[in-house]
């Protein structure tokens, strides 16, 4: 992705850069990719892991008891409605923050690439005072972001564990109904908390991939980019030209 991203900037036209700053683009270039990499790399096998855990119990539950198994899947819903509302949140907070740590990157290449003019205006305070502003912007919204994280947890945590007690009491029914019997109990018991690990696990992860999300969108939003000078179609390739040039009808301005 790095090296796609990089070829495609090396073909945008100068219109380009003149509305970007280099720091933000090796943000987008370095930062912005690491996030989705690491994210990525380290949840593939969980993604994994937990769908075998997810099918397999489910099927054996569907085998002991069907009505119990369609029970626990009508709490499904909850769970899936907390994480597509603090998903959301995590999107736009990932790029909140890729933002602003982008715009800080840019502020700290400026200041440091233009470092003799700082110093010969002694604006040594200033350039110092603006890129701790940016930094403490990133700090905020990354707290933030943090908070969204962290109260997710425990929130499908609680709700799966409501979930298990509801389902005892209704084994409990079931078992004194004589539909179930006490090793099927501890069968569906353990296979049940095997799925409420997994809805919890799946939870956590639609959330780091919304911030992944977030992340990726910046990087595709360079890859979108056309340059505004083009080859004609069918133009002709020239390998040895030889001759003068004259210029004819040509201008220039600045936007």
């Amino acid at each position: 992705m790095r090296v796609e991203v990089f070829s495609h900037l090396q073909f945008l036209s100068i219109r380009f850069y003149t509305d970007r700053r280099v720091g933000e683009l090796i943000s987008r270039l370095s930062s912005d990719v690491t996030l989705a990499r690491t994210s990525l790399t380290n949840n593939v096998a969980l993604v994994l892991s937990q769908s075998v855990t997810f099918v397999g119990s489910l099927i054996l539950m569907l085998v002991i008891n069907w009505r119990l198994t369609l029970f626990i899947l009508l709490l499904a819903p909850f769970v899936a409605g907390s994480a597509v509302f603090f998903g959301r949140k995590m999107r736009m907070l990932s790029v909140k923050v890729q933002d602003i740590l982008a715009e800080s990157n840019a502020e700290a290449e400026e200041a440091l690439s233009g470092i003799r003019i700082v110093k010969s205006f002694t604006r040594e305070d200033f350039e110092i005072k603006r890129y701790t502003g940016l930094v403490e912007r990133t700090f905020n919204a990354a707290i933030k972001m943090s908070f969204f994280r962290s109260a997710f947890g425990p929130l499908i945590t609680f709700m799966a564990f409501s979930s298990l007690a509801l389902i005892l009491w209704f084994w409990g029914r079931e078992v004194i109904a004589g539909r179930l019997t006490g090793g099927q109990l501890i069968a569906f018991l353990v296979y049940g908390i095997n799925i409420t690990a997994s809805v919890g696990a799946f939870s956590s992860l639609y959330t780091q991939l919304q911030e992944v999300a977030g992340a990726t969108h910046r990087v595709f939003e360079l890859l979108d980019e056309q340059s505004e000078i083009e080859d004609p179609p069918g133009g002709i390739e020239v390998f040895s030209p030889l001759g003068s040039i004259n210029f004819k009808q040509v201008s220039f301005a600045y936007p």
